[in-house]
């Protein structure tokens, strides 16, 4: 069997956690039809997606990463938040 190749071995030293903050995959629109984001990221909120584990998990899975040399990058694209997100209603 193959020894794995670790990230670092390969010179990287960041990954992404993509869509962390918790969303709405889809929801059933006026007319009958169900919709979701296109771009398929549509957080609902500020918490954290379930499949994390929550806030102490993603907090060990930084911490692990950190000691061997990795750093996460965490997605947020501000446009694309859903009308029930705060930062829908609560802007400027």
């Amino acid at each position: 069997m193959a020894t794995p190749v670790t990230m670092p071995q390969l010179g990287e030293s960041v990954t992404e956690a993509l869509q962390a903050l918790e969303q709405n995959a889809a929801e059933l629109g006026a007319d009958g039809r169900l919709y979701t984001g296109y771009h398929g990221y549509w957080p609902t909120s500020n918490a954290l997606e379930e499949r994390f584990g929550g806030a102490a998990a993603l907090e060990d899975l930084v911490q692990t990463a950190h000691s061997h040399g990795i750093r996460i990058m965490l997605d947020l694209v501000a446009n694309h938040v859903h009308d029930e997100h705060p930062w829908f209603g609560d802007h400027p």
